[in-house]
């Protein structure tokens, strides 16, 4: 079995790197990545008539990394044939993250309605609701152990509430952010002007 070591640290660039010493016959080799900010709601298209805002679930998505962290380790630490094992892992990985669930939410002016899209591993479904029946957004608090997170709901006239974000957050300014975008869009009345 073959012995190494595996550093992670963050340069003054904010770069994330890592740095993997094994055997005599793999010298050390050092890896640094650029940090994005990696957002689970983002703002896919904001015009007067139309806000399109996407949720990735998370639990998938770090599930999926996780299994590709594990495959670049097994890879780099180990010599065939369990660095295979390491590739098939980067692979599985990969598809997962590309098949994540998502929500996405369509406002749409012009047809008056909200358009959720639920894509899901096996299915999709769509719904639909009139965007007058939206009373207010919100961001409602759980406190889990003395930490709070946030999740985004809408609330329609009837009571029903719809969770535009499934997961939740600890950071409410991003949360706040999103729900400025969703009441500016609300509150803003369409034009068929062009400006």
């Amino acid at each position: 079995m073959v012995q190494g070591r595996f550093l992670i640290y963050e340069t003054s660039d904010r770069s994330l790197g890592f740095f993997v010493t094994t055997s005599i016959l793999r010298p050390s080799e050092h890896y640094v990545f650029k940090r994005q900010n990696i957002s689970i709601m983002k703002v896919l298209q904001h015009t007067s008539v139309c806000l399109t805002i996407q949720e990735r679930l998370l639990g998938i998505w770090l599930l999926s990394l996780g299994t590709v962290f594990t495959g670049l380790f097994m890879f780099f630490l180990f010599e065939p044939p369990v660095d295979w094992i390491g590739a098939f892992c980067i692979a599985l990985g990969s598809v997962f993250s590309v098949l994540t669930p998502s929500e996405t939410f369509v406002f749409d002016k012009l047809a008056g309605r909200l358009i959720v899209h639920q894509k899901r591993l096996l299915n999709q479904r769509t719904l639909y609701h009139a965007m007058s029946d939206i009373n207010t957004v919100n961001v409602n608090t759980l406190e889990v152990l003395g930490t709070r997170f946030y999740r985004i709901d809408l609330q329609l006239l009837s009571g029903q509430q719809i969770p535009v974000t499934r997961t939740v957050s600890t950071d409410w300014q991003q949360q706040q952010k999103i729900v400025r975008h969703i009441r500016g869009f609300l509150s803003t009345p369409h034009s068929d002007k062009v400006v």
